[in-house]
């Protein structure tokens, strides 16, 4: 069934290429995921944050697995809500979390979390009720420890777990959380994947937070890794090479790579879940062997801008 939605989508692709521009920007303002011949930008990058604030959360998907998120928030209302425009991570979270409508994004209900964070310099304090069921199950365990990475990852170096007698503490199916939730370090090293909500919204998620050690073996593992729930980005019969040169790993297409043949969304999903993986280590990429030096808003002639967030949504607060 995949198989022929995909077909569908790709002729549908074809005709909205010959559609008129209105009817082209009518369709994308109903829906992000409208087909189109440019693929739809999910990233966030550095240029884009003059005069915004970078807010990240992981929500809870369907498969209580957590989801990274990101909000540009505009600084006013940021100054306008905290009397500041430069809040910590943490700030920004205990102001804006509960006002996001978890649901009406197609989410479940998870934020704010349960009981108190605090900052102590580079590290957080979450202090839990005894009722937080946050350890009721492996799923939903890992779906806590994901949105505490998605959430602050990019903003502290680990999160410790404390219960209400400011004790370690103690979870149902790992025991004493002696050691701190590292948020930045190889344990959050992912590679990425395509998630589909069963609204049908698709994101760019890390597989069930697995980690690698170096980007060439996260790459490579996006080209053969495949289950129910997270399905590969790279385009399907594509094959490519991966060195990895310091601060740059250049992607080579074992055969010359002609974007315009795709749905630009698959497209687009492919060398944004490359770039994301990349980033998860600190590197960028460099693209060889594609056949359009320019697409959809990137220069291919050159290593790619390296992202700061991904899985943009458009929220009101």
């Amino acid at each position: 069934t995949f198989d022929m939605a995909t077909t569908e989508s790709e002729e549908s692709a074809k005709m909205s290429r010959t559609g008129d521009a209105t009817s082209k920007s009518e369709s994308s303002t109903i829906s992000n995921f409208t087909m189109d011949t440019q693929g739809v930008q999910t990233l966030i990058y550095q240029s884009q944050l003059e005069g915004v604030t970078l807010f990240k959360i992981g929500l809870a998907g369907d498969d209580a697995e957590s989801v990274p998120v990101s909000i540009l928030i505009p600084n006013e209302v940021v100054v306008d809500k905290l009397g500041t425009d430069k809040p910590t991570a943490l700030e920004l979270y205990k102001t804006f979390s509960p006002l996001l409508d978890e649901q009406m994004l197609g989410f479940n209900e998870y934020h704010p979390l349960k009981g108190e964070l605090r900052e102590e310099g580079n590290k957080l304090i979450h202090t839990l009720p005894e009722d937080h069921g946050y350890d009721t199950s492996s799923a939903t365990l890992s779906n806590y420890f994901g949105s505490l990475v998605d959430t602050f990852g990019n903003s502290y170096e680990e999160v410790q777990i404390e219960d209400a007698n400011g004790k370690i503490a103690y979870f149902d199916h790992v025991g004493e959380m002696g050691q701190s939730i590292p948020l930045k370090s190889e344990q959050t090293q992912y590679n990425y994947f395509m998630y589909q909500m069963r609204d049908g919204a698709v994101y760019l998620s890390p597989n069930f937070r697995m980690t690698f050690p170096n980007v060439t073996d996260a790459i490579k593992n996006m080209t053969t890794e495949a289950n129910d729930i997270y399905r590969t980005v790279i385009l399907p019969g594509v094959s490519l090479t991966v060195e990895d040169e310091g601060d740059i790993v250049t992607v080579t297409f074992d055969q010359a790579l002609d974007l315009e043949q795709y749905d630009p969304a698959q497209v687009m999903r492919m060398i944004e879940g490359l770039l994301l993986t990349a980033s998860s280590f600190d590197k960028q990429i460099k693209f060889e062997q594609i056949v359009q030096e320019n697409w959809s808003g990137f220069d291919f002639t050159k290593p790619l801008e390296k992202p700061v967030a991904g899985n943009i949504l458009f929220y009101n607060f």
